[in-house]
């Protein structure tokens, strides 16, 4: 980038007018407006001057890479405010600077999404478009940078589906990697709404299942941060949730959540514990039993169905799960929890 560009950079990000800038050094507006065109470069007896005007070092003047990532971080941010330019006159805008900053890759990036919303807004508007944009990501699925490669797939991967090339459209889903924003398997799931699949209902309740046994795994990590700096309420309002979107939401079969049910509930008897609310604190602690009570039960029906010495590994499975509930006990810090967890464990016969 020659050093005009910069100039402008800096000038703008300092609020400054050319007639300004010129004042300070001593020039003409016009000779600022050459700079910045490139017509004409300033004497290097200036360049000392106009660092210390900008307050940077003549290094960063000449730090031709900072200043680009800049200037197109502006463009597309600029591009992509809705008061100042609608979808059309963002792409002529994208075009313009495309071609005075040429294979820019974020530029790029950022024109080839906006071809496939207009298309996607107004099908029969050009299919050259959707062309345009096709040509692009092919290209940028190959970029070294991991999120324009990874997005390039997610949007060809749309492309594809809504030109019923489903082969290339699936294909691409399957290289997708989990990046920010991108999420495959939903991605998976509007291949096939697009186009007509059926059973579609039973792909997003697979998909919900499953994302709240992901979910689980966070929630220990999440109730021990939040145990540790003493918010009982916010383990309270997480856990609910958590609880009632497998009640209300799930279906007749919970089975797959007996688990996680008994161990929500129980660190919500101790956050209802810590709140000093004694009755929800019991409810809660009898729930985490019950449904730990019925993972147990679980786990002998599955032995039964599966394994051979069915005696010796029910008494295993059983034996486990008492462990698992005392340990739990003997490893609370709160003796009145100790003792209220005992109590319930006696009243549950396993």
């Amino acid at each position: 980038m020659k050093i005009g560009k910069i100039i402008h950079y800096y000038r703008k990000k300092n609020n400054m007018t050319q007639e300004e800038l010129a004042f300070r050094l001593g020039v003409s507006g016009a000779t600022i407006s050459k700079w910045e065109n490139n017509l004409s470069y300033p004497e290097t007896s200036l360049l000392p001057k106009i660092s210390d005007i900008f307050d940077i070092s003549i290094n960063q003047l000449f730090n031709n890479d900072f200043v680009l990532v800049s200037i197109i971080d502006n463009i597309i941010d600029d591009v992509n405010d809705p008061k100042k330019y609608d979808l059309q006159n963002a792409i002529l805008y994208l075009e313009k600077n495309l071609l005075e900053y040429p294979e820019n890759e974020n530029l790029e990036f950022e024109i080839a999404k906006k071809y496939f919303l207009l298309f996607r807004k107004k099908p029969n508007v050009s299919n050259d478009l959707i062309k345009k944009s096709i040509n692009i990501f092919e290209k940028l699925i190959n970029s070294k940078n991991k999120d324009i490669s990874q997005w390039s797939k997610h949007f060809l991967s749309l492309i594809y589906s809504r030109v019923k090339d489903l082969d290339n459209a699936f294909n691409l889903n399957k290289q997708l990697m989990l990046a920010e924003g991108i999420n495959p398997k939903l991605d998976n799931i509007i291949i096939k709404f697009n186009n007509g699949y059926i059973d579609i209902d039973k792909d997003i309740k697979i998909n919900l299942i499953s994302l709240l046994e992901e979910y689980f795994t966070y929630w220990k990590y999440l109730y021990e941060y939040y145990y540790k700096m003493q918010r009982y309420e916010d383990i309270l309002i997480e856990g609910l949730k958590y609880i009632s979107v497998i009640i209300n939401y799930i279906g007749k079969d919970k089975s797959i959540f007996f688990k996680q049910l008994s161990y929500v509930y129980y660190d919500l008897g101790i956050a209802y514990y810590k709140v000093n609310n004694k009755m929800r604190s019991d409810e809660c602690f009898i729930s985490s039993l019950l449904y730990a009570k019925k993972y147990d039960e679980l786990d002998r029906e599955i032995i039964d169905k599966f394994e051979k010495n069915i005696v010796v590994k029910e008494e295993k499975s059983n034996c486990s799960k008492l462990e698992e509930i005392k340990a739990l006990i003997e490893n609370n810090e709160e003796k009145e929890i100790k003792d209220k967890l005992t109590y319930f464990l006696t009243r549950i016969k396993f």
